[in-house]
C-alpha cells in the first residue's frame, strides 16, 4: 500500500519520491479558457475540454504552493494512488499552466519530457476528481493533456510520475 504522500512520501515497492517543487506566487490574472486552447506547443484533448475545463475558474492572483513528484516503480492502479493521497491532493490548474509555460519546447523541469506520462488530479465537472495524463510528445513537439480513461481500472505505467499538491 502507498504511504500517505502528504506526510512526506516514503519509498515503497510502487513509488519513489523524486522532488519537491515550490511554485512561486503570481500576481497576474489567468483565464483557463484562454490558456487551455490547442496551439503550437500544447495539444488539449477533447476529454479535457469537455470534462475539466468547464469546472475551472479564472484567478486574479496565485499564492505560493508546494508540490511533490514520485516516480512510478511498477505498474499500479489509479485507485491505489488515490488511496495513498491525503486531501487536498488535487493540483491547481494555474500551477499546471505555470509548469507548462516554464517547460515550453520540452525543456527539462519537473514535468517528464521523456515521453512518459505525468499523472495529476484536477477538479472536473460536477465536483469530480479527474485523473489527467500530461506528456511531452516528441513528434508533435508539444505538451499533450487530457483526462485518463474514466475507470477504476486505469493503470499507470512504470517510469511515469505522479505530481501531487502538498499542502504542508
Amino acid at each position: 500500500m502507498i504511504t500517505q504522500l502528504m506526510e512526506g512520501l516514503q519509498e515503497t515497492s510502487l513509488l519513489k519520491p523524486v522532488d519537491s517543487i515550490v511554485i512561486p506566487a503570481r500576481n497576474r490574472a489567468l483565464d483557463p479558457e484562454a490558456f487551455f486552447q490547442s496551439r503550437c506547443g500544447l495539444h488539449v484533448r477533447s476529454s479535457f475540454r469537455e470534462r475539466i475545463l468547464p469546472a475551472l475558474r479564472s484567478v486574479r492572483r496565485v499564492p505560493e504552493r508546494r508540490y511533490g513528484t514520485a516516480l512510478i516503480k511498477q505498474e499500479l492502479f489509479d485507485r491505489e494512488v488515490r488511496s495513498g493521497l491525503r486531501n487536498p491532493f488535487r493540483a491547481h490548474w494555474e500551477d499546471l499552466a505555470f509548469l507548462i509555460e516554464k517547460q515550453t519546447g520540452g525543456i527539462e523541469g519537473p514535468l517528464l519530457t521523456s515521453g512518459a506520462i505525468t499523472t495529476l488530479y484536477l477538479k472536473g465537472v460536477k465536483e469530480s476528481i479527474c485523473s489527467l495524463e500530461l506528456s511531452w510528445c516528441f513528434d508533435g513537439q508539444e505538451w499533450c493533456i487530457g483526462e485518463a480513461r474514466r475507470s477504476e481500472d486505469i493503470k499507470w505505467q512504470k517510469g511515469g510520475q505522479i505530481l501531487y499538491f502538498n499542502a504542508e
